[in-house]
């Protein structure tokens, strides 16, 4: 089970941000998720593909940050999925596997 999706961020405020600087606590579901126009991968909120960055570690999985911009790696397209809040954001695949959230 992933760290961010603890049982107890209602009642601890500030363990959301402890966990991930870049999540929040969603108090309906009770539990750690990313902020808007980040996605998890590997227990870390990362990035969406156009994001300002300024090193690889901010970008999401199969992306670098290229003149401080998240960029999909070369041979890599974006594909359109959703964030925390329903709002589409930009991920990069292979165009053979789909990735799922």
């Amino acid at each position: 089970r992933s760290q961010l999706e603890n049982e107890r961020c209602v009642y601890k405020e500030n363990i959301c941000q402890y966990i991930d600087i870049n999540s929040i606590c969603n108090r309906d579901e009770n539990k750690c998720l990313c902020q808007s126009s980040y996605y998890l991968v590997n227990n870390r909120c990362v990035r969406e593909a156009g994001s300002v960055c300024q090193n690889d570690d901010e970008c999401g999985l199969n992306m670098a940050c290229l003149e401080n911009k998240c960029q999909c790696l070369n041979g890599l397209h974006m594909q359109t999925t959703y964030d925390v809040d329903n709002q589409p954001i930009q991920i990069c695949v292979n165009g053979k596997i789909l990735f799922s959230m």
